[in-house]
């Protein structure tokens, strides 16, 4: 969370909501009951602090993900961030002040998942699209991805699994389609239409 609230000074327009993100993310933390339940699997189960934490914060995000509304299903994604940064602090992972650091070349990203802090750190300045298997249109992710001006699609079950890096492909947020192995038309079509919020690259595969 250091690193994290420390990136609040040079992390664009969208300071406001970054803030909130992290506030939830440190009341989770500090939250009482998270500590007891996990002090509770550790002494009545035998198990070790990171096996608790990832029991733990699975049983409350297993929760959050049978609720009618979409708006606190996706508030998965908290409890899924918060268990990953813990798991790494307990075992003994430096915590990085960049994600994705050092690229080369414009890339459109593609991943299973990004978590709000992954979205933070990340460096920004090469990523011309993002597009995961999982999340919704009102998570963290999608959101902190459209105030930083990336173009997103979210939700596209497996799409991770079928691409390769350094492959071409078209990323249009507005219209929601990745088009693979694009024709010549659609190259013309998507090259020179400045109408949609269009991103052309090859890619590049977060590993899970």
């Amino acid at each position: 969370m250091r690193i994290l609230i420390a990136s609040l000074e040079t992390s664009g327009p969208d300071q406001k909501e970054i803030q909130e993100i992290l506030e939830t993310q440190a009341m989770i933390c500090s939250d009482p009951s998270l500590a007891n339940s996990v002090r509770k699997r550790i002494s009545e189960f035998g198990e070790n602090a990171i096996l608790a934490v990832q029991n733990v914060t699975h049983e409350i995000s297993e929760k959050f993900k049978v609720i009618e509304n979409e708006f606190f299903r996706e508030r998965v994604d908290h409890f899924q961030d918060v268990s990953n940064r813990l798991i790494e602090f307990l075992a003994g992972k430096k915590e990085e002040d960049s994600f994705l650091s050092g690229l080369k070349e414009d890339l459109i990203l593609v991943a299973r998942e990004l978590t709000p802090s992954q979205m933070i750190l990340m460096d920004k300045t090469r990523i011309r699209g993002i597009a995961t298997d999982l999340g919704g249109k009102t998570g963290h992710m999608a959101i902190l991805a459209r105030n930083y001006g990336i173009p997103t699609i979210v939700g596209l079950k497996d799409f991770s699994t079928h691409v390769k890096d350094n492959e071409f492909i078209f990323l249009d947020a507005e219209l929601g389609n990745v088009v693979r192995f694009p024709t010549l038309e659609e190259v013309k079509y998507y090259g020179f239409s400045s109408s949609y919020p269009t991103e052309e690259s090859g890619t590049k595969k977060l590993k899970p």
